[in-house]
């Protein structure tokens, strides 16, 4: 069964940065070796996807469980402000099997800074 989390503290247009850690029912890591996993955000008809296949999703040693997203200013930007307005899922995949990890609702707040994203 797939847990619920809600990502919350994401300013827009700031860099976001969350590790997820992956524990069984005895709360031992899940050995994540051999698998792809895939982050996927939507929200406002935007998209966001990332993947340990392609390298945008950061897992530096599957057997730990860990999994590491960041999110650009660019993509904060695409993502609507305000609460649960948006959805994210992370899902398994190996060999046959997938799997949904994790999923929930993304609150998104709006800041006060220049955000013309020129710096």
């Amino acid at each position: 069964m797939a847990a619920s989390y809600d990502l919350t503290g994401l300013r827009r247009g700031n860099s976001y940065r969350r590790t997820f850690r992956f524990k069984d029912s005895d709360g031992d890591p899940v050995d994540l070796t051999g698998s792809v996993l895939t982050f996927v955000a939507a929200g406002d008809g935007a998209t966001i996807r990332k993947s340990t296949s392609d390298g945008s999703l950061l897992m530096p040693d599957p057997a730990s469980g860990e999994l590491t997203l960041h999110l650009t200013p660019a993509e904060t930007r695409l993502l609507p402000v305000g609460r649960l307005k948006a959805r994210y899922e992370i899902e398994r995949r190996i060999g046959d099997e997938e799997t949904t990890l994790v999923s929930g609702c993304i609150t998104v707040m709006d800041g006060i800074n220049d955000d013309g994203g020129a710096h």
